[in-house]
């Protein structure tokens, strides 16, 4: 999920309550996001995606047995995008 700074505009969850001058005295796990939306790797990738666009998040953790095996990004939702489209106008 998204934080909001002081102007309402998203920042990267907890991050934004670290000043920049002691990141190097904070770890990962004191400003990790820890809820986090989640898909299954059976999930389709539209099921993923709607949960991302619902938790207003540019990831979705992809798990199984309660352990997260990998991550799907937005990134990784548009080169899927562009990879369709390119296939769906090759001439046969």
């Amino acid at each position: 999920m998204l934080d909001a700074d002081d102007d309402g505009q998203p920042v990267a969850a907890g991050t934004s309550r670290v000043p920049e001058r002691e990141w190097s005295r904070v770890t990962a796990r004191d400003i990790a996001c820890v809820d986090v939306a989640t898909a299954t790797p059976t999930e389709t990738v539209d099921v993923a995606a709607a949960r991302m666009c619902a938790a207003h998040s540019e990831s979705i953790a992809v798990t199984t047995s309660n352990t997260v095996i990998g991550f799907v990004t937005l990134r990784d939702l548009t080169n899927v995008e562009v990879l369709l489209d390119r296939l769906n106008n090759e001439p046969s």
